[in-house]
């Protein structure tokens, strides 16, 4: 049975809501009208609130964004769980024991964070991608291109239903031969010394003049929105990956972190339209990006307060894992004890191939894929069955069912209400 703490919902867009569900997990975190959870407004009394779990916390605090109700239960989390030990001298062997054991991996609470494309970090794969495409910044020769573009195609007819706008012409298209265009162009190009892994800085008139750019450009961004809205996660979901391939895991890190940089707190829109070739197969396609690049300062300040009392973080992306150490890095939130990503093998040079890394990253596609990878690599570590908490961009997805053990979730989601739930 679900109690409801406070039902009041904020309708704001990457701010959390008011709405606290508590709920039966174990007997142990029942909550009656007598129960208490510890409202942490200043240092002293989150201390007080650890103390009385019998913990110590670190100095780190959560800033006055966040809705109280929500506040209260993430600190409540953080006293209950904290394994921050003050350093200080003459400690007993005693003492020293107690410490280091708090401190071992399996004693400690596990945050799982559940990145996809309406978490906070908003649109970073799209934005990424639409450099790579404007500034031709790819590393594959045309053999891979080839592979690349077979990857995220099946045989099926995109149907206008299925994307809303077709080619934005109003005409039909077959997935399949506009990937055959893409190849013509960007053998074209390539041929021509115009694409490379550090891509053309800032393409001139001359270049955005060429047929083959305009066809290869527009046609791509177009492919790259119709898989991500027709096809099936497990070829959607790690499709851009494989556009690493010839970059070396820095170069392509480097990448998505300038990309960030240069477009921070930006809304930029993208749009493309093809200049068919004399061969092309496929109609000239229209595509429009309309982007919202923003980090979170809740999130950082969450992942923050998480790392310095010890409580371990794990991030599950659906971005590429070099993609999401970028954005991690980018925004200062710290990077956590593990990773769940996706990521192509390297050569023995050191440089991506065109061949996904099923054995390392396990390069999680689908939900299924992530809960293995998670169990296996995260999970094994810790004593708990379930993380302790959970923060995702949706409450009720399959990452959360999986994971019923969990004490907390906390819902950010760019594009609609924002909810923290006790269970």
């Amino acid at each position: 049975m679900m109690k409801f703490i406070d039902n009041k919902v904020i309708n704001m867009k990457n701010k959390l809501s008011r709405l606290v569900l508590a709920g039966v997990v174990s007997s142990a975190l029942m909550l009656s009208s007598a129960d208490t959870v510890f409202a942490a407004d200043s240092e002293d009394s989150l201390a007080s609130a650890a103390a009385a779990y019998g913990h110590q916390v670190a100095p780190a605090r959560l800033g006055d964004s966040w809705d109280p109700a929500v506040k209260a239960e993430v600190e409540d989390f953080v006293a209950r769980h904290a394994r921050y030990v003050e350093p200080a001298e003459n400690k007993t062997k005693a003492q020293q024991k107690r410490d280091n054991e708090k401190l071992l991996i399996k004693n400690r609470a596990l945050a799982v964070v559940e990145m996809n494309q309406t978490a906070p970090l908003k649109d970073i794969a799209v934005l990424t991608a639409n450099y790579q495409i404007q500034h031709l910044a790819f590393g594959m020769t045309p053999d891979e291109m080839e592979e690349c573009l077979k990857a995220g195609v099946a045989s099926n007819t995109l149907s206008p239903a299925a994307f809303g706008k077709d080619n934005g012409n109003g005409r039909n298209v077959e997935l399949s031969i506009v990937a055959d265009d893409i190849l013509k162009a960007y053998t074209s190009l390539y041929s021509n010394g115009l694409v490379s892994v550090s891509g053309i800085e800032d393409p001139d008139d001359s270049i955005i003049a060429r047929r083959d750019y305009q066809e290869f450009t527009a046609k791509m961004a177009w492919l790259f929105k119709a898989i991500h809205e027709v096809q099936p996660a497990e070829i959607a979901v790690p499709w851009l990956q494989y556009w690493s391939a010839g970059f070396t895991p820095y170069a392509y890190f480097r990448m998505s972190y300038n990309t960030l940089k240069a477009y921070d707190g930006q809304q930029p829109e993208f749009s493309y339209t093809s200049s068919s070739l004399a061969d092309s197969s496929a109609d000239s396609v229209n595509v429009v990006f309309n982007l919202d690049i923003k980090g979170s300062e809740q999130l950082r300040e969450l992942a923050t307060i998480l790392r310095d009392n010890v409580i371990d973080v794990a991030f599950v992306s659906s971005y590429p894992a070099d993609m999401t150490r970028a954005a991690l890095d980018y925004y200062k939130i710290p990077a956590g004890h593990g990773m769940v990503a996706g990521a192509n093998k390297v050569d023995i040079k050191g440089i991506y191939t065109i061949e996904r890394n099923d054995v390392y990253h396990r390069s999680p596609a689908t939900i299924d894929d992530k809960l293995k990878a998670l169990q296996k690599d995260v999970m094994s570590l810790y004593k708990v069955k379930a993380p302790q908490l959970i923060i995702t961009d949706d409450s009720s997805s399959e990452l959360c069912k999986s994971f019923q053990g969990a004490e907390l979730v906390i819902q950010f989601n760019a594009d609609k209400a924002v909810d923290a739930i006790r269970k």
